[in-house]
């Protein structure tokens, strides 16, 4: 065992050093907007459990409950739906250009997306199991003429293990798991060419904006060490780096390939002086979880805090509240769970409700898109519904 680990870790290090030299384009994580995880300030390291062990520490694998999710469907929107984003968007359905415009202000500051997921998995007795699909897409420009989006999809299965150690009053927690994920990415589609694809005006033009598609393998590997009610939480994310092997494409490629019911046929690679990777992250984490005996079937409170660092270049400038992330949670007779948090600097909040195998959770958050709290904030809506046992 030993020596497989020793393999493996030469492994990694070996692909992390090819075209080592090359430029690193960053690529957006694999993190769905989870409503249980942002509504708690995108805290889920030292009390993670269940579904979301996946995208947080996989030392979570061996918790004490087992998570059985059947299906788990989560829409959710990067603005705050006042009424006049309500109205553009519903101005889009009509006449996308004028919709569009509508969004102006939000585009060409905080920003506007929407994404969603689906997936299902188990998480249990030390095994980590699952597939996840997620797409995401994000506008943003200084100036109207400027705006490009930004989108994304990938397919994700995450098989991982965890073992726990038991010494005296304390266990320790150790766990791993592999992802590997197939990714398209729309890194640069200019705004005017979006709204003519939404308007339909796209059918008979040849859209030569590039499309990446491809592969890519990633590790993560975390511990977690539990005495009485304090927990501590290590995780690594995308081990030294997660590479996507992309070809390339056009976007119309692209749009025939999926009418067609299949994938794009691989075009020419992206080229060595290129690295398109997720780069590796550093989440250090704390949670107090009360025992109240048999008053927690009543009520039963956890607070907890993450703070996370990319390795990616120009993380280190980052402030540490645009690193911070806090939040707390209250379990009322298992049923419905009362949340809040603090997420890199911004107040984030929601309700989740359990009934039977329903799980129905909507969260509020904010997120800072710039080196600091408050040098750029987004907004967001998302909710989660899912069948769980």
């Amino acid at each position: 065992m030993r020596r497989n680990l020793i393999v493996l870790l030469f492994f990694c290090i070996a692909v992390s050093a090819v075209s080592a030299d090359a430029k690193i384009i960053p690529e957006p994580p694999f993190f769905p907007q989870s409503a249980e995880v942002m509504a708690q300030g995108g805290s889920f390291n030292a009390n993670g459990s269940g579904f979301y062990s996946f995208f947080s520490n996989p030392a979570s694998y061996a918790g004490e409950k087992s998570s059985l999710t059947i299906v788990s469907l989560m829409p959710w929107i990067y603005a705050y739906p006042d009424p006049d984003v309500i109205a553009a968007l519903a101005a889009m359905a009509e006449d996308p250009a004028s919709g569009i415009a509508g969004l102006n202000d939000l585009l060409t500051g905080p920003g506007f997306g929407a994404g969603g997921s689906t997936g299902a998995g188990y998480v249990g007795n030390g095994l980590g199991l699952g597939l996840v699909g997620m797409a995401d897409l994000y506008g943003w420009g200084p100036k109207t003429l400027g705006i490009n989006v930004d989108g994304n999809i990938t397919v994700g299965f995450v098989g991982g293990f965890a073992l726990p150690i038991r010494i005296g009053g304390l266990t320790l927690k150790i766990g791993g798991d592999f992802r590997p994920m197939y990714r398209i990415r729309v890194p640069e589609l200019g705004i005017s060419t979006f709204a003519s694809m939404l308007s339909g005006g796209s059918e008979d033009m040849e859209i030569d904006v590039p499309v990446y598609h491809g592969v890519g393998l990633a590790i993560d590997a975390g511990t977690i060490v539990e005495f009485g009610p304090f927990a501590a939480g290590i995780a690594l994310r995308d081990l030294f780096g997660t590479t996507f092997q992309y070809s390339t494409s056009t976007l119309t490629e692209l749009v025939d390939a999926l009418e067609a019911g299949s994938l794009p046929e691989g075009g020419e690679l992206v080229g060595e002086d290129v690295r398109y990777m997720i780069p590796m992250s550093a989440q250090v984490g704390l949670a107090f979880h009360p025992r109240l005996g048999a008053l927690s079937k009543i009520v039963d409170p956890i607070v907890h805090a993450n703070f996370e660092r990319s390795f990616m270049p120009g993380a280190e400038d980052e402030s540490f509240w645009a690193s911070l992330h806090a939040g707390a949670e209250v379990s009322f007779l298992s049923m419905l769970k009362l949340r809040a948090g603090i997420n890199q600097g911004y107040i984030t909040a929601g309700v989740g409700l359990h009934l039977l195998f329903l799980d129905l959770n909507v969260a509020y958050f904010g997120r800072e898109l710039g080196s600091f709290a408050g040098s750029r904030q987004n907004q967001g809506i998302t909710m989660e519904l899912a069948l769980r046992f």
